[in-house]
C-alpha cells in the first residue's frame, strides 16, 4: 500500500546518497551504525540564553534535524534526552542531544541540539 511505497521511496530517493542523502556513521547507546544514508539539515547556530552568573561567553546552541530509514537503525528509535554521536569526517564525532524523536512512514526523524564555540 501507500505506506510501504512511501517507506521504500524514503530510502531509495530521499536518503539515497546519489540524491539528497549522505553516508555517515553514528553511534547511539554504544552501538555503531556505519555508513548509513542520512539527511541532515544544515545545523544552524544561534545565541543561547545566558544567565547572569554564566561565564561561558562565545558558546552557541547548534540545532539540526536528522532523517534516516528506521531499518538502517535495526528498528531502534533513539530516545529523547539521550546522546547521539555523528561523524564529521576524519574520525571526528560530534555529540548531539536528542530533543525530539519520532518514526513516520519508516523514517526516523530526530531533532538534535549541541553546544559549540
Amino acid at each position: 500500500g501507500f505506506k510501504d511505497m512511501a517507506a521504500r521511496d524514503a530510502k531509495q530517493v530521499f536518503c539515497n546518497p546519489a540524491e539528497f542523502g549522505e553516508l555517515r556513521t553514528l553511534i547511539y547507546d554504544g552501538i555503531t551504525y556505519e555508513d548509513i544514508p542520512i539527511v541532515l539539515s544544515k545545523a544552524k547556530e544561534k545565541d543561547r540564553q545566558q544567565l547572569r552568573d554564566d561565564h561561558g561567553e562565545g558558546i552557541f546552541r547548534v540545532n539540526a534535524t536528522l532523517h534516516c530509514a528506521a531499518a538502517d537503525l535495526n528498528g531502534v528509535q533513539p530516545e529523547k534526552g539521550h546522546k547521539l554521536k555523528l561523524d564529521e569526517g576524519e574520525a571526528f564525532f560530534y555529540t548531539y542531544y536528542i530533543v525530539t524523536s519520532s518514526v513516520q512512514m519508516g523514517m526516523v526523524i530526530l531533532e538534535l541540539e549541541a553546544m559549540d564555540e
